[in-house]
């Protein structure tokens, strides 16, 4: 299995003309450090990502599964329309149950599932009142391909 981010990589050095792109299924939105490794994000219905990928009742395995093929259609919508995009990335991350089915799902529509490598930092802020908030923030080291 090659390294995704060496290939990104090459694409960059070698000033590939094939387009790279990524589709968000997070309940996040990209940040600048993860579309900088990409050459443009296909945007999708975030609201309709998040319902898909929010369990608020305990699920069963068929709709877990149901749930990764939705996802999967958005995915193959998005890859369908877009002939100009060589390689797509597909940012997966939420409940871990539904990880699997999802990669698997993705892996037949011949798109390459990745999830984001962070480092987290931890950043202490003195307030007025000489108490300290505590927050993390995570930056975007790369991607790790799925498997």
């Amino acid at each position: 299995m090659s390294n995704i981010n060496e290939e990104l990589s090459e694409r960059r050095n070698i000033e590939s003309p094939d387009m790279v792109g990524i589709i968000n299924l997070t309940q996040h939105e990209l940040t600048a450090e993860q579309k900088e490794f990409v050459d443009i994000e296909c945007y999708t219905d975030r609201n309709k990502v998040k319902e898909l990928l929010t369990f608020t009742k305990l699920p069963s395995q068929i709709q877990i599964l149901q749930r990764a093929v939705d996802l999967a259609n958005i995915v193959r919508d998005i890859v369908d329309q877009d002939e100009h995009i060589n390689l797509f990335l597909v940012l997966i991350g939420g409940a871990p149950y539904l990880m699997k089915p999802l990669i698997e799902e993705l892996r037949e529509i011949g798109v390459t599932p990745v999830f984001s490598y962070t480092d987290r930092v931890s950043v202490e802020t003195m307030q007025p009142d000489g108490s300290v908030v505590k927050t993390q923030v995570f930056k975007h080291l790369g991607y790790v391909e799925a498997f």
